[in-house]
């Protein structure tokens, strides 16, 4: 999950851009991962039927851990959240990421 404040402005609440389920068996040294589709509809309390990524803008981390504790029946020991500037240094803690691109990429073609 993302932080519920702008980098920004730390003041502005905002919605979560992706939420994954990460499930880590250490017997066996397997992971699994669910990405949880942002326009999941779920009921907050005290707001409604709404999109499940508006549940850290409403509440903040916890709340929204709790949600999807509760709409998925699984147990969230733990959660990490970052924003997409953080996530950059998390990747480049780790080693970085290579890309490799096997043809040439002009980005005029893609509009």
């Amino acid at each position: 999950m993302i932080d519920n404040r702008d980098v920004t402005n730390p003041y502005v609440r905002d919605r979560t851009d992706t939420m994954m389920l990460v499930s880590i068996n250490p017997r066996t040294d397997t992971a699994s991962v669910l990405s949880i589709p942002r326009d999941s509809r779920v009921n907050i309390p005290r707001v409604g039927l709404t999109k499940i990524n508006e549940a850290n803008y409403f509440g903040g981390p916890t709340p929204a851990v709790k949600l999807v504790d509760e709409t998925l029946h699984v147990p969230v020991d733990s959660y990490a959240e970052t924003t997409m500037w953080n996530f950059m240094k998390i990747i480049n803690s780790l080693g970085g990421l290579t890309v490799d691109v096997r043809q040439a990429m002009n980005p005029s073609t893609f509009i």
